[in-house]
């Protein structure tokens, strides 16, 4: 009788023959691959390109050339026909800092509560104490609705209630609470945006509610660049809603954000805010800037000068947005690129 193997026993054979098999393949590709650099070339050149000359028998490789991002590129002529109702009007594309659209972008004109921008990032420079109260200041002529002189609230409310409901009152409390005086205060937010290249632009007090404060739409994007690098402004700015306890009434009191983009009531489906502030003075009429990041990842910047009405500033926004990302394309700037190469 002859011997005949289980199939068990022919698959395990089997098994341990593949193993083995493998092993000894990795061991010579690995022997191979540590002397050999035209192995190494083949291995690497879909991702690095190597140069001339070696390193102990080894060859030097390099990082793919670095392109910079390219503007995006004008497909139709749209824009020319655009009919806005604003005094000033500027879109621009963050990554690049390329100008898309303007109206009006270096005219001069109040800016209302935006001046707010400002008020955040001089309060920075100065020195805050986030765990320090304020009382709130009794001047007369600062419209707010939201405190009463004489309450005593955290920093952290007040630097809410000023940046999501635009309190005046609050922005004065806080600039109270850090400055040495008033006075030395606004002539540092004007030194500040000088040095942020706001060359149009004049301040004459913290809150936006003095027609002295003014600027253009080129030097508001610029503003609004520099308060979104900052975490805690950028976090006001994107913050919905906030509730603060009133003392002097007794009650509980709610802020929505005054940025109806932010909070939905102009309704979009194609880019989400990351933040933005609004004004409105009589002299100023309805203005407004935010920054939105398209559902591509496009990232635009937009300032609205004298809207006739609370709501058109908004409209006018998403307006622009939309007509610009209907006029220019991404992705033929970077089949450029790619061509170039």
């Amino acid at each position: 009788m002859f011997y005949r193997p289980s199939i068990q026993a022919s698959n395990i054979w089997r098994q341990r023959l593949l193993v083995g098999g493998v092993s000894i393949l990795v061991g010579v590709l690995l022997v191979i691959y540590s002397g050999n650099t035209f192995v190494q070339t083949m291995l690497f050149s879909e991702s690095t390109d190597m140069l001339e000359g070696a390193i102990d028998g080894r060859p030097v490789f390099r990082a793919p050339a670095y392109q910079p991002p390219q503007p995006p590129v004008l497909i139709n002529n749209s824009l020319e026909t655009l009919s806005l109702s604003a005094a000033g009007i500027l879109v621009r594309d963050v990554e690049t800092n390329t100008i898309l659209y303007t109206s009006q972008a270096e005219t001069v004109r109040s800016v209302a509560s935006i001046t707010k921008l400002l008020t955040a990032l001089t309060l920075l420079d100065v020195g805050m104490d986030w765990s320090a109260e304020g009382r709130v200041v009794s001047d007369t002529g600062l419209f707010d609705n939201h405190m009463y002189a004489g309450d005593t609230y955290s920093t952290e409310d007040l630097w809410l209630a000023m940046l999501v409901a635009s309190s005046n009152k609050a922005a004065m409390t806080l600039v109270d609470m850090v400055a040495p005086s008033r006075e030395q205060f606004i002539a540092r937010m004007n030194e500040l945006a000088v040095s942020y290249g706001m060359n149009n632009s004049t301040f004459v007090e913290p809150t936006g509610l003095h027609a002295g404060n003014v600027s253009t739409p080129k030097d508001i994007s610029v503003l609004l660049d520099m308060a979104l690098s900052v975490p805690p402004i950028r976090e006001g700015l994107r913050t919905t809603e906030h509730r603060i306890e009133r003392p002097a009434k007794r009650d509980t009191h709610h802020m929505w954000n005054t940025n109806w983009l932010l909070i939905d009531w102009i309704p979009n489906n194609l880019y989400q805010v990351i933040g933005g502030k609004t004004g409105y003075i009589d002299a100023s009429l309805y203005n407004f800037t935010a920054r939105i990041v398209t559902i591509d990842g496009y990232i635009l910047d937009v300032v609205v000068f004298g809207a006739p009405t609370h709501e058109a500033r908004f409209t006018v926004a998403r307006d622009a947005i939309m007509a610009v990302l209907g006029a220019y394309d991404w992705h033929a700037a970077a089949k450029q690129v790619t061509l170039e190469e």
